[in-house]
């Protein structure tokens, strides 16, 4: 995992807290690690349909109890500085 944090960092690669209760990939653990490590992460409720909308609180619960600040989620980024950080990391196709 330290290996994929650093070249997240490195790459401006945003790793994701996925909020599906039956998921959960990025555990408070790793999220906390992959903040030390200076990567950015995303929170998504990884909704298929409007009623699994709601489990982004898990997500927001899991990075709660990483003690990931707010300034360190891109999409609590204002929507400018969002779009900006998506656009300077796509690949040159």
């Amino acid at each position: 995992m330290d290996i994929l944090y650093a070249e997240a960092a490195r790459t401006g690669t945003a790793l994701e807290i996925d909020g599906d209760p039956a998921r959960l990939d990025l555990r408070d653990t790793h999220a906390r690690a992959a903040i030390a490590a200076g990567c950015t992460l995303s929170i998504d409720s990884d909704a298929h349909s409007a009623e699994g909308l709601e489990n982004v609180y898990y997500g927001v619960g899991t990075a709660q109890r990483a003690w990931v600040p707010p300034e360190r989620v891109l999409n609590t980024y204002p929507l400018h500085e969002m779009l900006a950080h998506l656009k300077r990391n796509q690949r040159k196709r």
